[in-house]
């Protein structure tokens, strides 16, 4: 059985939109930057008839994109949204699994709010000097502005569309803010100049494009 209504809304009245597949033990499965849920629907299909899977796209993102930021503080409102959706589950534990901004978002949800609904918790590629609680130039001023505007920009684009149908100005903010974020990540100047030399690669720009 899959529901993709976004029967759950946040605590400050936005709707967000929610994959529902499988029956058994609930799973909540938290996209990547860039993304939107659909990714995690393969690996989720390999256990439908012993997990009821729960995959947000979260806001800002695929069909989410249209609710509006409460927080200059990006992890924490995504953590929020979690929070909301776990209590709405209604479960008395559940699996928690996040990728990369996913898993920051999970690590931000434990700080918050603590284990005491969740049974287990998986952090997949998401470095804990990101956090901002911990290392406040994780995000600087300027990658989150070009974030929010990239939100705002996107309330217009139809999701589906590859990278390169959107505009230019949107596809430079999308790699500033990607490239970006990836930068920071990594701690040893041979890792940012990997980073750096892909970055500036117009071949593979082309092909994250697509």
């Amino acid at each position: 059985q899959r529901n993709i209504m976004p029967k759950y809304t946040t605590r400050d009245g936005e709707k967000m939109h929610v994959t529902e597949v499988g029956r058994g033990e609930p799973v909540v499965l938290i996209h990547g930057l860039g993304m939107d849920g659909n990714p995690w629907l393969p690996f989720a299909s390999t256990s439908l008839l012993n997990k009821r899977f729960y995959i947000p796209d979260l806001r800002g993102w695929g069909r989410s994109r249209h609710m509006l930021m409460q927080s200059d503080y990006y992890l924490g409102q995504l953590a929020d949204d979690m929070h909301d959706l776990i209590v709405k589950i209604g479960a008395p534990k559940v699996v928690l699994v996040g990728i990369s901004l996913g898993a920051g978002v999970g690590l931000e949800y434990l700080k918050r709010y603590g284990d005491s609904m969740i049974s287990r918790y998986m952090n997949i590629d998401f470095p804990s000097h990101m956090v901002r609680a911990d290392n406040p130039n994780a995000m600087p001023a300027a990658l989150i502005a070009t974030g929010e505007a990239m939100l705002e920009e996107a309330k217009y684009f139809d999701y589906s569309l590859p990278l390169s149908q959107l505009p230019k100005s949107y596809q430079h903010k999308h790699f500033s803010l990607l490239f970006g974020v990836l930068r920071n990540s990594l701690k040893t100047p041979w890792q940012r100049g990997i980073a750096m030399s892909i970055e500036y690669n117009p071949l593979l720009k082309t092909f994250l494009s697509q």
